[in-house]
């Protein structure tokens, strides 16, 4: 999921409502905004309503870790994205977006790609936020011919 318009954003209280649906749905790609004392890890965990889930853009986490623990812990339970876009910002004024790609490469083992806002980050930026997003190593530069 390269194109930010691909989906619709969703509050969390309507992904939720997706994951708790009983019927299947057809899904393949969402995006919502994961607000602040959510219980975001065990909908997606428990859902079975997602069957064909592949890819995930998450918009301003709010869990420490939980992007990470979230990509990982759906692979761990044999449902893995093939990709997730983590939105994030380093300052407090929400001016200067990250945006992380993680994914898996050719032989199964977890990696994060990146771009930067126009200015540059300041040293440790992004080594903080991926620690506390809680994801996978290795970072590394996001080619621009991919976006």
């Amino acid at each position: 999921m390269t194109d930010e318009d691909a989906t619709t954003l969703l509050s969390w209280p309507e992904c939720a409502r997706l994951c708790k649906s009983d019927v299947p749905q057809p899904h393949t790609s969402l995006a919502f905004v994961w607000g602040q004392n959510d219980h975001v890890l065990r909908r997606f965990f428990q859902t079975r309503a997602l069957p064909h889930l592949r890819r995930l853009r998450v918009e301003r986490p709010t869990w420490q870790r939980g992007p990470g623990e979230l990509f990982l812990g759906l692979a761990a339970r044999g449902r893995p994205l093939q990709e997730m876009l983590v939105t994030t910002s380093v300052d407090l004024a929400g001016t200067r977006r990250v945006r992380f790609w993680v994914q898996f490469n050719e032989h199964g083992e977890p990696f994060t790609e990146y771009t930067c806002p126009s200015e540059p980050l300041l040293e440790g930026e992004l080594d903080h936020a991926v620690d506390g997003l809680g994801l996978p190593r290795p970072v590394v530069p996001r080619s621009t011919q991919r976006e």
